[in-house]
């Protein structure tokens, strides 16, 4: 009887461990998302600092529709050190993203049906490029340009 006690509360406690972790991990991701501070991340070749914002502002916003293997405006032209807000409505089948390659930008996964958001400020004037880069969408594609002037 105590050799089933003892196998009983160690499990017990194997599970409660286990969920203390996991409330701890989701925690510390909740807490990296909702950051106030934007985070400016440097790009090694020396290009200008590139902002991505967690918080709400009064950013430019501008709608992408995402389908197989396709996006509805696969050209954006935006100012240097504007704030934007990329909203993609993935109205495809398949899931899909909107990356900006190398840059650090990018939607989350986007179930059909939903949609997805990022918000960014480049302070370096160029051309960049855009994919899906979920599975072979890009080579399928599902490409476009970010312009900064």
């Amino acid at each position: 009887m105590n050799k089933t006690l003892l196998i009983v509360i160690s499990f017990i406690a194997m599970v409660a461990i286990a969920i203390a972790g996991y409330v701890v991990l989701q925690n510390n991701r909740t807490s990296n998302v909702m950051s106030q501070e934007p985070e400016t991340i440097n790009e090694p070749n020396g290009a200008a600092g590139i902002e991505l914002s967690q918080e709400p502002s009064n950013a430019r916003v501008i709608t992408i529709d995402a389908s197989e293997f396709k996006f509805s405006e696969p050209t954006i032209t935006i100012t240097a050190g504007e704030v934007v807000k990329i909203v993609v409505n993935n109205t495809g089948e398949m899931k899909h993203d909107w990356v900006v390659e190398g840059e650090g930008i990018a939607t989350d996964t986007i179930e059909s049906g939903k949609s997805g958001t990022v918000e960014f400020a480049i302070n370096t004037p160029g051309e960049y490029d855009t994919s899906c880069s979920v599975g072979d969408h890009k080579s399928r594609g599902m490409v476009g340009k970010l312009i900064v002037q």
